[in-house]
């Protein structure tokens, strides 16, 4: 039951269409080269998942989990909470994650995973909130731009509920 206060903001169609296309975006540069896509956990497994498939190549998944959270209160600092299982070094990266909102936790793993010795990283976002962003992220790439409002759905979650849902949602009175 998806709560009354959220509507649809972007359907399921519109979703497969535009990873379709961030896909053929990325494939140009990524033919012929040592390539890991690495998710950020847990808001990326639904796009990762389609946007693998729908580039087609032969390529390492991996994933990265972390966390701002300490006994249910945001601390503020980022912390690596489960690493990568593949040896990053001289391969070309592309990091993705469901949402780009102030770009902390992009710039966190993009620098991270710089220091394991990845020749490139290209973020992938499936959402960007439409403001400023606290971390300079440099060339995103970006599925949606859309409000700056809480949202739920295609790998987006609500206290840890609504990830499964096929179409991406806006809370109506965000505050």
């Amino acid at each position: 039951m998806i709560p009354n206060d959220f509507n649809i903001i972007i359907d399921q169609d519109k979703i497969r269409s535009r990873v379709r296309e961030i896909a053929d975006s990325l494939r140009p540069a990524l033919v012929g080269k040592p390539v890991t896509f690495v998710g950020i956990l847990d808001g990326a497994l639904f796009f990762l998942t389609d946007l693998i498939r729908a580039i087609d190549l032969d390529v390492q998944i991996d994933f990265l989990r972390v966390s701002s959270y300490r006994g249910g209160t945001s601390s503020g600092e980022l912390k690596l909470v489960d690493g990568l299982t593949w040896n990053l070094h001289g391969r070309n990266v592309v990091l993705v994650d469901d949402i780009l909102d102030t770009g902390k936790t992009l710039a966190f793993c993009i620098e991270h995973l710089l220091s394991l010795g990845a020749a490139r990283v290209q973020p992938v976002v499936l959402l960007a909130k439409n403001r400023g962003y606290a971390y300079q992220i440099e060339e995103p790439l970006i599925g949606f731009t859309i409000p700056d409002r809480f949202v739920i759905g295609y790998g987006l979650d609500w206290e840890g509920r609504f990830r499964h849902l096929p179409d991406i949602y806006a809370k109506e009175n965000h505050t």
